[in-house]
């Protein structure tokens, strides 16, 4: 039992140390711990505020090293970013530099549903209000 137990440790310590980060990983939506929603594509990240105004960055270049990716914008700035092995968390790093400071920031990959599921609220409780003043949506008549 012990050398299984002993086999099974090696074998995830050689798993763990060959993972690496490929930019596909980090592609999709994101839910950020500000209240944005930031989603990447492979040419840029649209960044999505809580009152809905988007901002879009261009990317201009990728470098991936371990589980850190190196993003250079379109403006010649840069972020870097960490992934967790376990593809659901992306820390965005933070930087001092002369040109800027970002704070770090934790990211958590969104279920697809999320925002959608928002909207679909917010439409529902509007209907509901604009209907009420008019008797209820639900109302019939024999």
């Amino acid at each position: 039992m012990r050398k299984f137990l002993f086999a099974s440790a090696i074998a995830m310590l050689l798993a763990n140390s060959a993972w690496a980060v490929e930019f596909e990983d980090i592609m999709g939506r994101w839910c950020v711990d500000n209240g944005n929603y930031n989603d990447f594509s492979q040419s840029k990240l649209t960044v999505i505020f809580p009152d809905g105004n988007k901002r879009i960055l261009r990317i201009g270049k990728v470098e991936v090293n371990g589980d850190k990716i190196l993003i250079e914008w379109a403006d010649n700035t840069y972020t870097q970013y960490k992934l967790y092995p376990n593809k659901r968390t992306l820390i965005q790093l933070p930087a001092n530099t002369p040109e800027k400071s970002t704070p770090r920031r934790v990211l958590k990959r969104c279920e697809e549903d999320d925002r959608d599921q928002d909207r679909n609220q917010d439409q529902d409780r509007d209907q509901d209000q604009g209907q009420d003043r008019g008797g209820g949506r639900n109302h019939y008549r024999d």
